[in-house]
């Protein structure tokens, strides 16, 4: 079952992390939404094709099954409350 079939209500955020070529400190940046995760990967191969970057396809405005826990979704430690990542190949969704 691909991730859409999951999360069908839900739209995409592109985000793209890179070094700072003078300090070394991580940068990003995002772009979206974009209505399926898909459109957002060719977005990102049409504009990122041959740069050296980190990108992350997310889930906005996830719907969770009834069957996640905390334990599906990570935290930044600092921002308690602000999601960083839905662990979906975590969550079953017959379960509920």
């Amino acid at each position: 079952m691909s991730i859409e079939a999951q999360m069908p209500a839900c739209q995409w955020c592109l985000i793209i992390k890179y070094g700072d070529p003078f300090t070394n400190e991580e940068q990003r940046t995002g772009f979206g939404p974009f209505t399926t995760s898909k459109e957002a990967q060719e977005f990102r191969e049409q504009y990122y094709c041959n740069e050296i970057v980190i990108a992350e396809i997310v889930p906005l405005n996830i719907v969770l099954p009834e069957s996640a826990t905390e334990l599906d979704v990570d935290f930044i430690p600092e921002n308690k409350g602000n999601v960083v990542n839905i662990n979906t190949n975590k969550i079953n969704p017959n379960k509920h």
